[in-house]
């Protein structure tokens, strides 16, 4: 099966836990590619973000549609601020959430930007649930291959 396209905040998290030479041989990637993954480069307008050549412009009325529902978005998306997931809380997978809405939506009616919110929250839950997974499986390959290689002495 062909491994996805590493995200950001996945990366990081690889790197925070395994080093970057391993992360980069994990993930079959160069250090220079890696290094664009982890800095895009960012335009100086800040309604406009560049990664390669295609630029993405915010649509103030996206964004006015999520200021206007934030505090119920809140309320319902964040709950448990202190538990971590792949070194974000829900309140961190929230607000990335909403900048990633913001980058996607096109002019739309308020009640499907309320929808694909709703939507990519879980999609984002449900990526970082399988990065943990797939973290989690390298962390028993490691502890167990600590453990064969460690001697154990009987009396």
């Amino acid at each position: 099966m062909k491994k996805q396209k590493p995200t950001k905040e996945t990366l990081l998290q690889y790197i925070f836990d395994y080093g970057i030479e391993i992360t980069c041989k994990y993930w079959d990637i160069t250090e220079d590619k890696l290094d664009k993954i982890l800095n895009p480069i960012v335009d100086s307008n800040p309604k406009n973000r560049s990664l390669k050549t295609s630029s993405i412009i915010i649509n103030t009325e996206v964004s006015n549609i999520i200021s206007r529902n934030y505090t119920k978005l809140w309320s319902k998306y964040v709950k448990d601020k202190e538990k971590l997931s792949m070194s974000q809380t829900t309140e961190d997978i929230f607000h990335n959430t909403l900048l990633k809405v913001m980058e996607d939506l096109s002019e739309i009616e308020e009640k499907q930007v309320l929808e694909y919110i709703d939507y990519k929250l879980k999609m984002v839950n449900f990526q970082i649930k399988q990065d943990q997974k797939e973290l989690y499986k390298h962390q028993i390959y490691l502890e167990d291959a600590n453990d064969q290689s460690t001697p154990e002495t009987e009396d």
